[in-house]
């Protein structure tokens, strides 16, 4: 099979969309399946890389003015079908629901080949990006939906990473949506718990206090993630607890976090690591950390709480969207209120200053990792490609 990727963010470039791109295509590769991947660039300037079942191609591109570290491309059309004619897909798979969607929509029907798209954002968490007036917001909901009614009409397949997700698209749209989870590589995350000594080793390592807990928060540091809300609960538990606080991850909200933190005097027990490429680092800061927090309501799975719970991790998090999926309340962690600071705090805190309550939840956790085993979500994707071909070319 030749699938034909669709995104704007690719690795190197940090998203959950590009980090599930990458793996997705890298998976089919080991089955045999050709890839191709039509991206933003990283550098700017378009360029060509292959290797093996695997091409990738980078557009022109800007500067994203709301994400640190990525960028864009605008209508690249003609590169697109340029170099989707020397690929000669069979099917082709979008990533993104705005300007890679309507160029998917228009490269399916000139090539006449079927095409799918994975809901990585809905209409309710884009308008976050929007001035705050609540009928505003309502407004551009409601105009977002509509576009992505006609959008999803244009393709023969739907996916969204959780039930919560596919099941708010199938009622706002009418439309079937196949749940597929993005996965996660439980080869890399799901290791076994970390001794104290190395531990405490790994912390040095990472300049941290060697006898401190960790609250951990990974992810985009962006104000629609609601990080303030999760800092503000770490350090009112620092305030009374043992613990320090571990941000890793960029974002334009970054200046105002260490804000925060400076303005409560807890700043030598705040360490901040900026994005980190390296998987084998990423792993290893959760396995030094005690519990993994998230102040954000617009997952639509959440690739940090899938890794964190991987890791073993109790998870502390908000009743909100997806996030009841990955984080069952009082088994492998707490669900709080949206916006509440006191209730995370209590939450975190009950964990930090329980070992055997978080070797519990840590347990549940990797449990509940078991069924989003990437291999499992390759297999569905597969099945769903080759479905999809049948249908659109019946024998």
């Amino acid at each position: 099979m030749r699938i034909a990727h669709l995104c704007q963010t690719y690795p190197p470039m940090i998203s959950g969309q590009a980090s599930m791109t990458k793996q997705l295509a890298d998976g089919l590769v080991t089955l045999r399946h050709h890839n191709f991947i039509f991206a933003a660039s990283d550098l700017g300037q378009s360029y060509h890389s292959s290797e093996g079942r695997l091409g990738v191609h980078r557009a022109k591109s800007f500067s994203n003015p709301a994400r640190v570290g990525q960028r864009l491309f605008l209508w690249p059309y003609t590169s697109l079908i340029q170099k989707l004619s020397q690929f000669n897909p069979h099917i082709i798979h979008v990533h993104d629901p705005v300007i890679p969607s309507i160029l998917g929509i228009k490269a399916k029907k000139e090539l006449n080949i079927p095409a799918l798209i994975t809901a990585h954002q809905v209409p309710s968490f884009i308008s976050t990006h929007f001035p705050k007036a609540y009928s505003f917001d309502e407004h551009i909901e409601n105009l977002l939906w509509k576009y992505a009614k006609w959008s999803l009409s244009n393709y023969e397949g739907i996916v969204a990473p959780s039930n919560t997700i596919a099941e708010l698209i199938s009622a706002r749209t009418g439309y079937k949506v196949d749940t597929i989870s993005n996965g996660i590589n439980l080869d890399v995350f799901n290791r076994a718990p970390t001794k104290a000594k190395k531990k405490r080793s790994l912390k040095i390592k990472f300049r941290l206090h060697p006898d401190k807990p960790i609250i951990l928060h990974v992810g985009q540091i962006n104000f629609e993630k609601r990080v303030d809300i999760a800092v503000k609960a770490a350090l009112k538990v620092m305030e009374s607890s043992v613990a320090q606080l571990l941000v890793v991850g960029d974002g334009n909200q970054m200046t105002s976090i260490k804000r925060i933190c400076a303005r409560q005097g807890l700043m030598n027990d705040c360490h901040f690591t900026g994005y980190i490429h390296s998987k084998e680092k990423l792993v290893e800061l959760y396995s030094i950390s005690n519990v993994f927090i998230t102040g954000s309501t617009i997952e639509t799975q959440g690739l940090v709480l899938l890794e964190a719970a991987a890791s073993g991790l109790p998870i502390v998090g908000v009743d909100a969207t997806c996030i009841p999926e990955l984080v069952h309340d009082n088994k492998n962690g707490f669900l709080t209120p949206i916006n509440d600071v006191n209730s995370m705090a209590y939450a975190i805190r009950r964990i930090i200053d329980s070992e055997s309550l978080a070797r519990k939840m840590g347990s549940v956790s990797r449990e509940i990792a078991y069924d989003h085993d990437f291999k499992y979500s390759l297999s569905k994707y597969e099945s769903l490609y080759e479905q999809i071909l049948n249908d659109f070319y019946p024998i």
